[in-house]
């Protein structure tokens, strides 16, 4: 420490504004930029400089030396940069976990905040813009270094550190007409000019890598202000909102005064008496119910008296579970100020806001970003979020922030928020870290949508066309309608703030308040909606039939004749695609080119299980793009452009960097003249080069074309019974119901979160009470479900309102910001002593509890009134089918001749009145203490019992002789047919397999072989002369193999096992069938291979 704090000494001293540096100034420097490569974990370098600050009385005056060399202004940079960065940056990004992290975190925040007062200096903006207007304004590309690049990227970077320190604790004791330690730093930069520079550096497309630093630096601006203040800074106020402000003055001066008197009345009640005395509070009851409380002390107030049960400790949640704020720092800043950073942000929006999102989107959310610039992404929607709202409060044209409009940038922002939120359920360390930027996307998408409204209500004729058909996407697709409610559901107290959960609500008022003004304007009568279905799986796929007898399609496998007309059928049509001419391809796209539109907009969701590649094909990449181009060119030429547009972009995914298909951020238009291109190319080589391809993968594989993926893999002979199914997700059009939509927020856990925030009425912004106050409206009165806000934690909020309001006239209510909550509890509680008066005092218990379904509509209707309504009295015991049960029971007991085979269950079974299943009946003769008489609820049911087994056999038996038969008709399918004509009943095939199997007949659904492949006529000479050499074989020879092995081994073409045999018995020769030797487990792997002497002892053994 001796020795920094010498070398700090050595750099020079600052007199009357000038400076002057010590003669080795420059190798001091140079020192201390190896002290800080070379810091330990302490960070005592960083410590000391920042304790000394260096920045401020040495460095800064440095670089504004009038006749500084490159070389210390290029080393005094690089120190600055390096003192400045985030304490985050400093400590690697890892969170502080012990006491000593967090002392140093503090330290290192304290030591950034005395340096950025001392960078508040025009002079040195002044003397930052002049070195960047050099380089990119003055100097042309020949004439640039790459030294001189590199400083200005330090410049920037020193730049954006600047304004990343967080905010000074003076800054909370200011006054509105002084400046804050930002707004210095804002003025100094707008004064000096660095902020026009930026934009005219942001509008270079060949200064991509200064982007997102610029974007960082002009999010950092805004940081601390609000689009509402710098809207208005040039209005003068009005008369209602000078009354506004001098009454929200008013009121934090009551409240200062009250607290202080309360404070007061503390202190004065905890100073001895004299005259003590013993007191007894009427109506208290003490431990002795027949007597009242006695204490000891005055007491000032008696409803602050409390008694045993309220004196337990309340139980403590969690740190970790804890609700807790994240509100971004603002400041009202002084006319001044705000008035330049108007012009700040007009001149942002209006020149470069577009063309600076566009080139920082890709880069801002790449998970290869520094520690320096991990929190771009929050920055961006930072400042898509304020720029959006300046925006919509100014009443700007919606071009001048299309890019962040639109399906695009509702897709972008839903997207990076499930992102972040499945990294916070992940994450659990870094979770508030995610929450945070989750926080930011969200705002970004509450303000997407207020512009959408606003388009909607006062934009131009084509701005409401764009805006409608933006908002007609988001309010069909299903993702959007449910984000709000399972954001809601999902909600986390430890990871998500209470700022996030505040935007939450508001997020979904203004998207409902959307949904309900298009639904009752018909513009909304069908959305999509994701349903489950499932799909076969594997090779063969087995016949099934409905009840009527018709067959369910795409079940059996397609005949061969079938299968073959098929692919000259398709070979066809993809000859007449490939040749046709230019001329009709150019009058086809003009009939499709605004359906291909709608897709490229996003107005049409794209198919998801697409594959540009046919793996099966042995050619190389380049062959693959060429291949997939044809599969885009032929699907739009059949006029499938949703098909076409997919396999276009699943092509881009696979193949980014050729950009044969593309680039990902490519315009609209752009894009449709390239699939417009594809569309009338000519590709005939490349449908000769793949039908080559396909041939070369038949003869290789022997699978066909069509046939790969369903057949492929399998080996030959293969088959099986079993399907496996598998789920996946499909859309389908249905019928919206507003109403149906609004119910999904009436669970507990989603009210819980809106009552929750309505507790803090008082504080809440008077936007958000009107969001609560509306949902809790619509699922108590709109959807007449007021049993679920039934909670004794609601009526508490209610009595606080119902208090602050107590005094008041009628009027002065009515005009009290907190007017609707009381309106609200008023119909509630109306509502509540209305059902109190019905069911009595079992109301007060179910207050306190959350409610399922069925409570509250018990409570609203009766108890045991939910069965009713369900239908569900068919499973439940009347008083007389109980009876019934009871006297079928003596019955049973009293009989005298029973049937064999039948027990009592069965008896009871067929005469009750009322279907019930045999289980159900033993259930109920054990509640009401009747005996079972040794009945089993596993025997089964009647109809099981009574199945003609006799027959069945009967049946079986004379299978092979019947004349009765059908063609192809096997013997399940002929037994089931013999059973319906002798009034036996109806069985399913699986049914009578089973009972086949009972009676000892066992049978096998016949394999199907596939069609023999034809051999060529040399190779089945080949064959014939291996055979007769197998017969004039030594019986000595022929006994060590069979005929199949001696064939397969010595043919000259390799051919599968089963062809061979198959081709031997079409010559006579009797195949004797293989056992299947037992497979043995698999070993794992090991990791170490031995040495090459142990590999030689295993082979010679």
């Amino acid at each position: 420490e001796t020795i920094i704090q010498g070398t700090i000494g050595a750099l020079g001293y600052l007199e009357d504004d000038v400076y002057y540096p010590e003669p080795d100034c420059i190798e001091t420097v140079r020192d201390l930029i190896r002290f800080l490569r070379n810091d330990g974990p302490d960070l005592l370098v960083r410590r000391c400089c920042g304790e000394r600050n260096v920045v401020g009385s040495d460095l800064i005056p440095i670089l504004k030396m009038p006749k500084l060399n490159d070389d210390m202004f290029d080393l005094a940079l690089r120190l600055a940069a390096n003192l400045c960065q985030p304490s985050m940056v400093s400590m690697h990004g890892k969170q502080p976990e012990t006491k000593e992290q967090f002392a140093m975190l503090k330290q290192l925040e304290e030591n950034l905040t005395r340096a950025k007062l001392a960078c508040a200096d025009k002079g040195l903006f002044a003397v930052l813009k002049a070195k960047l207007n050099k380089f990119f304004i003055e100097t042309d590309w020949d004439g640039r270094t790459e030294e001189q690049r590199l400083v200005m990227e330090r410049i920037v970077v020193f730049i954006r550190y600047m304004f990343s320190i967080t905010p000074v604790d003076i800054d909370d004791k200011r006054t509105a007409f002084d400046n804050s330690s930002h707004d210095r730093l804002v003025e100094a930069a707008i004064d000096a000019g660095l902020d026009t520079l930026l934009m005219e550096i942001s509008k270079d497309r060949y200064e991509r890598e200064f982007h997102l630093s610029i974007l960082e630096i002009f999010a950092l601006f805004l940081k601390e202000h609000k689009p509402e203040d710098l809207v208005s800074a040039d209005k003068d106020r009005s008369e209602e909102e000078k009354k506004k402000t001098e009454g929200e003055l008013q009121q934090i001066v009551e409240n200062q005064r009250a607290a202080m008197e309360d404070v007061k009345r503390k202190i004065m009640g905890k100073r001895h008496t004299n005259f003590a005395g013993s007191y007894v509070v009427r109506g208290m009851k003490a431990v002795n119910a027949d007597n009242d409380i006695i204490i000891n002390k005055p007491v000032k107030d008696i409803r602050g008296m409390d008694f045993l049960e309220n004196r337990k400790a309340k139980k403590r949640t969690p740190k970790n579970r804890r609700p807790f704020e994240a509100n971004q720092r603002t400041f009202l800043s002084s006319i001044e100020i705000r008035l330049k950073m108007k012009g700040f942000v007009t001149r942002l929006i209006e020149d470069c806001y577009c063309r600076l999102m566009k080139a920082t989107k890709s880069a801002a959310f790449d998970a290869r970003r520094s520690v320096g610039q991990r929190q771009a992404d929050l920055h961006y929607f930072l400042l898509e979020r304020f720029c959006v709202q300046f925006a919509r409060l100014a009443k700007m044209r919606a071009e001048k922030v299309q890019f962040s409009l639109g399906v695009d940038g509702f897709h972008h922002v839903q997207i990076q928020l499930d992102n972040y939120l499945e990294l916070a359920k992940a994450e659990k360390k870094d979770g508030r870290r995610h929450g945070l930027r989750a926080q930011f996307a969200l705002s970004a998408y509450k303000e997407l949508i207020l512009f959408h409204q606003y388009m909607m209500d006062s934009g131009t004729e084509e701005e409401k066309d764009d805006a409608t058909s933006a908002c007609g996407h988001i309010l069909r697709m299903d993702e959007y309608r449910d984000l709000s409610c399972n954001l809601m559901r999902g909600f986390m107290p430890g990871v998500l703030s209470k700022t996030f959960l505040r935007e939450l609500v508001l997020v979904n008022h203004h998207y409902f308040r959307l949904l309900e003004r298009s639904h009752k304007s018909g513009l909304l009568k069908q959305v999509t909606k994701k349903h489950k279905v499932r799909r076969n799986r594997g090779g063969k796929k087995k016949n099934r039939k409905t009840k009527g007898g018709n067959e369910e399609k795409g079940e059996e496998p397609v005949d061969e004749d079938e299968e073959s007309a098929q692919r000259v059928k398709e070979k066809e049509e993809n000859e007449r695609l490939d040749g046709m001419k230019e001329t009709e391809a150019e009058e086809m796209w003009d009939t499709m080119e605004e359906e291909v539109r709608k897709v490229l907009k996003g107005e049409v969701e794209e198919e998801a299980d697409v594959r540009p590649i046919e793996v099966l094909l042995e050619v190389d990449e380049e062959a693959h793009q060429r291949f997939a181009m044809l599969r885009v060119q032929r699907l739009l030429r059949s006029r499938r452009p949703l098909s076409a547009v997919s396999l276009y972009h699943a092509a881009r995914g696979i193949w980014p960097a050729e950009g044969v298909f593309g680039a990902p951020d490519m315009p609209i238009d752009d894009e449709l003249n390239e699939i417009k291109a594809i569309l009338v190319t000519d590709l005939k080589e490349v449908a000769s080069e793949l039908a080559e391809a396909e041939l070369k993968m038949e003869e290789s594989t022997g699978v066909k074309k069509g046939r790969a993926e369903d057949d492929g893999g399998e080996e030959e002979g293969y088959d099986s019974e079993a399907e496996e199914e598998d789920a996946r997700f499909e859309r389908r059009e249905v019928d919206f119901d507003f109403k149906q939509h609004v119910h999904q927020f009436a669970r507990n856990d989603v009210l819980k979160w809106y009552i929750f925030l309505l507790s803090d009425f008082e504080s809440n912004a008077a936007e958000l009470n009107h969001a609560l106050v509306k949902m809790l409206h619509r699922v108590a009165f709109d959807l007449d479900l007021h049993p679920r806000v039934y909670m004794v934690s609601l009526f508490i909020v209610l009595d606080k309102v119902r208090a602050r309001l107590a005094g008041k006239t009628s009027k002065e209510i009515k005009k009290s910001v907190f007017y609707e909550i009381y309106q609200f509890g008023f119909h509630l509680l109306r509502k509540f002593f209305g059902t109190f008066a019905t069911i009595g005092a079992a109301l007060g218990p179910e207050a306190i509890f959350w409610k399922t379904p069925q409570a509250a509509y018990e409570i609203q209707f009766g108890y045991g009134s939910y069965n009713e309504s369900k239908a569900e009295e068919k499973a439940t015991w009347t008083e007389a089918l109980e009876d019934e049960l009871r006297s079928h029971h003596r019955d049973y007991c009293e009989m005298e001749g029973r049937v064999e085979g039948m027990d009592i269950a069965d008896y009871i079974e067929h005469s009750l009145s009322r279907e019930r299943t045999r289980r159900q009946i033993l259930r109920k003769m054990n509640e009401l203490g009747l005996d079972a008489m040794g009945a089993k609820a596993g025997k089964g049911s009647v109809r099981d019992r009574q199945f003609p087994m006799i027959e069945l056999k009967d049946i079986a038996e004379g299978y092979e002789q019947a004349e009765d038969k059908e063609e192809n008709e096997d013997l399940p399918s002929y037994c089931k047919r013999q059973l319906e004509e002798r009034d036996k009943g109806i069985y399913s095939k699986a049914k009578i397999i089973k009972s086949l199997v009972y009676v000892g007949i066992v049978w096998e659904k016949k394999k199907k072989e596939r069609p023999l492949k034809e051999w060529s006529e040399g190779l089945q000479t080949e064959l014939a002369a291996l055979k007769e050499q197998w017969d004039e074989e030594e019986e000595e020879e022929r006994s060590r193999t069979d005929i199949a092995s001696y064939v397969h081994t010595r043919l000259s073409e390799k051919r599968p096992r089963r062809e061979v045999e198959r081709y031997l018995e079409k010559m006579g020769v009797v195949i004797e069938k293989r056992e299947k030797a037992p497979r043995a487990p698999r070993k794992k792997k090991e990791v170490e291979k031995g040495s090459e002497d142990e590999e030689e002892e295993e082979e010679e053994e």
